[in-house]
Parts: structure tokens; C-alpha cells; sequence
């Protein structure tokens, strides 16, 4: 009977409502409505009056097409849905995570400066917003000498994706003789970690560099790399080491 045929109906389009709902555990708004409907139309034929036959018939003809139709609409709003949350989890597992230790970032071409020349803007946040736009997740910044501790560590307190070392590159071990105090100057780098503990990852970037000696002889890289390494002891930071 056109009753019967409104409840089977009712029920199966229920059914497909709450595996939906299963699956997905929200609907869209589209969705949503479009269930609203149908259940008017269900409460409608339902409790209408008629009593001829033929006026019943046809009431359940056009519930039968209005059924198809709202049933046709939540199926492919179920398979959109899937391929949505299909494409997102795919996404998600394909985005990997990075953590980038040794970024020059203190170097002046990424100011847009090469070699004393200005060739074009600052375009430093934009070399970081592609990193980050890849799944980079932390930079650790690398100082070599006094200048690029102070230069990283003004530029690493404006994002907490971003921190640095403290150290002296073995081919500016000079740093420590121009000095005149090799003692103090060792100081003065204990007092950039202690002050900046919580950005301050790794003692250097410090070790040896046997290619590049007209920049500094090997035994004055010998003896500071010795001196660093002191430091080390003292603040219980990893090394960061050049080779």
C-alpha cells in the first residue's frame, strides 16, 4: 500500500542518513536541508487526507520520485565527502616534517645584499614562508662570529619557529686574538646563552677547517676550538661542529 511504500522509503533514506553520519559525523548544509525537505514530504503524505485510491497512488508516486531523487542527492554527497576527507588524509601523510639545522640566514644575499652591492629587495620572509609552506617546522639559525650571534639573535626572537647557536666559526678563531682578552670574549658568549636560554640551541658553529687556512692558521683554530669546548661543559649544550 502507498503507506507501506512511504515507510520502507522513510526508513531506507534514515539508514542512509545515519551512515552518513557514521562516516563523516557532520553533514553539509546542502545535505542537511535537502533531509529537511524529505521529511516534510514524508510527514506530508503521511497524514494527508484522500481517501480515493488513485489520489493515494499518486501521492506515493511522487514521494517514490522525490525519495530517488533526495537519495541520488546524499550519495554523492557521501562520495564527495569520502574523496574530501580521502584527499585531506593523503595530503596530511604526504606533508612531512623538517627541522632545517644549519641555516645561514645572518648572510646578507638574503637581504638582497651581494657582495656590498644591493641587487634586489629583502626577500628573507619570503624565503621562510616557502619553507614553512613545505613542512618546515623549526630553523635553527647558525652564527659564526660576535656580529652574527647579535644578528641571530634579534632575528630569531620575532618567530618561535626560529632559533640559533652561539659559537665561533674556525675560520674567524681570529675573533678571540683581536680580542686581546680570549678569556672574556669566552665570557661574553656564555652571557648570549645564559640571556637567551630559550632560543639558544647548540654551542657553534665551531671545529676545523684545514681548507680555508688563509682565513685562520690551523693552530689558532686548534686553540680555540679547545677553549669553546669549555664552554660546552659549562652551559651542557650539543655541539654544532664544523669539519
Amino acid at each position: 500500500t502507498p503507506r507501506c511504500i512511504c515507510l520502507t522509503a522513510s526508513l531506507n533514506l534514515l539508514a542512509s542518513i545515519l551512515r552518513a553520519a557514521f562516516i563523516f559525523s557532520t553533514f553539509s548544509v546542502f545535505c542537511f536541508f535537502s533531509s529537511l525537505a524529505f521529511s516534510c514530504c514524508i510527514a506530508t503524505i503521511l497524514f494527508a487526507t484522500g481517501k480515493q485510491w488513485y489520489q493515494r497512488r499518486v501521492r506515493a508516486s511522487c514521494f517514490m520520485y522525490v525519495y530517488i531523487v533526495f537519495s541520488v542527492i546524499i550519495k554523492y554527497e557521501i562520495r564527495y565527502q569520502r574523496t574530501v576527507y580521502s584527499n585531506h588524509n593523503y595530503t596530511r601523510r604526504m606533508m612531512r616534517k623538517f627541522i632545517d639545522i644549519g641555516a645561514n640566514l645572518t648572510d646578507s644575499v638574503f637581504r638582497g645584499v651581494y657582495r656590498g652591492k644591493n641587487v634586489h629587495t629583502d626577500d628573507l620572509q619570503a624565503v621562510l614562508n616557502r619553507a614553512y609552506d613545505v613542512g618546515m617546522q623549526k630553523i635553527i639559525v647558525t652564527a659564526g662570529c660576535e656580529n652574527d650571534i647579535i644578528d641571530a639573535l634579534s632575528f630569531v626572537k620575532e618567530d618561535e619557529r626560529l632559533f640559533c647557536t652561539v659559537g665561533v666559526h674556525p675560520t674567524r678563531c681570529d675573533e678571540f686574538d683581536k680580542s686581546e682578552n680570549p678569556e672574556s670574549h669566552l665570557k661574553k658568549l656564555e652571557i648570549f646563552i645564559e640571556n637567551n636560554r630559550s632560543k639558544v640551541v647548540a654551542l657553534g658553529e665551531l671545529g676545523l677547517d684545514y681548507d680555508r687556512t688563509q682565513f685562520c692558521s690551523i693552530e689558532t683554530q686548534k686553540k680555540y676550538f679547545e677553549l669553546q669546548l669549555q664552554l660546552a661543559e659549562r652551559t651542557g649544550l650539543p655541539l654544532f661542529l664544523h669539519s
